[in-house]
């Protein structure tokens, strides 16, 4: 059977599934890769899904910014920021004490790993809040938030770690900030004149868009999926003046390129890495990342009821996207072999799958 074909039959299978269990599909999709890499030997270096992959994930970043309800995000934001300060520095101070004095060990490997396991993926978290449709909601709104400056606290953590915050970067953030305030304003008068017109320009703008960011980011060091998320919350106003544009956009991200970044993080999953000292490494942890991030998570939504709370402390605990970038940065720079690697990839992966059995109990209005 051809990679094509089998990569196509799984995301399909996925999907059915999601279906018919109400499950997420992203979660099944991300069990989708691991399964085809470790049980039919597909192995990721496959460049077209690379791609498309990265495609999905600023797809999913872009329209995450999107669907963010600027007017609440601004009234929300000292609550989404003391929410996101809680929900990763207590795990990154707790998980990094445990490998410190634990695991024994050193500094810049304890505080990589501990940056790696508190993260959030702002990716599933909008996929999991759009599939029940909790992204109107207050509550969900601030999620929403508290999940994007988990991730910008990600970024910023690793560029302290690996040296990547000068003069030259700050010149780069700089530049950068105009050109996508320059992209907003040429955006909204494309979407003004052209309408509804010349054969779906809006859509054909925004998937420049996004390969525009995905040439950037490899010029600069800056993730393309802040990038996207910032060009996405900018640009949110035109979701309210042209609803019926912006919505042709949506079945090419959700229905095409988000499937194939779920799948190819999966894909990356390499059981055979892990021996029985790695699974007792993975099992600490876990525990440690996962307990210390809920009820960092829940403490910080508590002036909502007690069930919202623990929403958010499943909702948290869905790390993919910075866990992932983190871990590589991790094996690339020397400061992770491969079994801790794949420790930390079976942790995000794990603990998605489980933060997503445990949202299915909960219903729309429990938001």
């Amino acid at each position: 059977m051809s990679k094509s074909l089998t990569i196509a039959l799984a995301i399909i299978v996925a999907g059915i599934v999601s279906v018919y269990t109400g499950f997420s599909t992203a979660v099944l999709e991300l069990m989708a890769g691991a399964a085809a890499r470790n049980l039919l030997g597909l192995q990721p270096n496959i460049p077209w899904l690379t791609f498309l992959a990265n495609l999905g994930l600023l797809g999913l970043m872009f329209y995450a910014g999107f669907e963010v309800e600027v007017p609440m995000l601004k009234r929300n934001f000292l609550r989404a920021s003391v929410l996101a300060g809680l929900a990763y520095f207590v795990p990154l101070l707790v998980t990094f004490s445990a490998c410190r004095w634990m695991l024994h060990y050193d500094v810049a490997v304890s505080f990589l790993v501990g940056i790696a396991l508190s993260t959030t993926s702002v990716a599933l978290v909008y996929s999991v809040l759009d599939t029940r449709k909790w992204t109107g909601k207050p509550s969900g709104q601030l999620m929403l938030g508290g999940a994007m400056l988990i991730d910008t606290f990600s970024l910023l953590s690793l560029a302290l770690l690996f040296g990547g915050l000068d003069w030259y970067t700050l010149i780069e953030l700089g530049v950068i900030a105009v050109l996508l305030m320059l992209v907003r304003r040429f955006g909204a008068r494309l979407f003004r004149r052209c309408g509804g017109r010349l054969e779906e320009m809006e859509m054909r703008f925004l998937l420049l868009v996004l390969v525009g960011i995905a040439f950037l980011a490899e010029q600069v060091q800056i993730h393309g999926a802040i990038l996207a998320f910032v060009l996405g919350l900018l640009m949110s106003e035109l979701r309210q003046r042209h609803p019926g544009a912006t919505e042709k956009f949506r079945p090419v991200i959700f229905g095409f390129l988000a499937p194939l970044f779920f799948f190819q993080a999966g894909l990356l999953m390499e059981l055979r890495e892990l021996s029985w000292s790695s699974l007792w490494v993975l099992l600490l942890l876990g525990i440690v990342a996962f307990g210390s991030k809920f009820g960092a998570a829940v403490w910080g939504f508590r002036g909502f009821s007690l069930r919202r709370a623990f929403v958010c402390g499943w909702v948290f605990n869905l790390r993919l996207t910075f866990g992932i970038i983190a871990a590589v940065f991790g094996l690339e720079s020397g400061l992770l072999n491969s079994s801790l690697y794949s420790v930390i990839l079976g942790i995000v992966l794990l603990t998605s799958i489980f933060s997503s059995f445990a949202i299915r109990g909960f219903t729309l209005h429990e938001l």
